[in-house]
């Protein structure tokens, strides 16, 4: 199944869900004891926004943080490479071409097989 389509039906799911606990409180309940219980439910309700509102920003620095990570391993690798390559050109031929080589498939490897793979199927290094 599409990731989508399990997306939109695990939102539509969770909202008919919610809406029916809902409904069936209201009935069991009755309005005159939900009532009676609006003021302090408002302020738990006060206390779980706000601790969600803090959770939902950890998790987003949390996000930015890994981003600039993978952004600075990038960088480190590639200059890694370009060191590679401007080091070997100081090498005797058969050294030079050898190393050129290595490091040509290495690079071709990295775009064209593991760039847009996900982390899972990356292979182990």
């Amino acid at each position: 199944m599409n990731t989508f389509f399990q997306s939109v039906l695990i939102v539509v799911g969770s909202a008919v869900f919610s809406i029916a606990g809902l409904l069936l409180t209201r009935k069991m309940l009755g309005p005159n004891n939900l009532q009676r219980h609006h003021e302090l439910a408002s302020n738990i309700l006060a206390v779980v926004g706000t601790l969600n509102a803090v959770l939902l920003g950890l998790v987003i620095l949390e996000a930015q943080s890994r981003f600039q990570q993978a952004r600075t391993n990038e960088a480190a690798e590639s200059s890694a490479v370009g060191d590679m390559r401007m080091y070997a050109e100081y090498l005797p031929e058969p050294t030079r071409g050898l190393i050129n080589k290595h490091v040509g498939a290495y690079v071709t490897l990295v775009r064209d097989v593991e760039w847009d793979s996900p982390p899972s199927m990356q292979p182990n290094k």
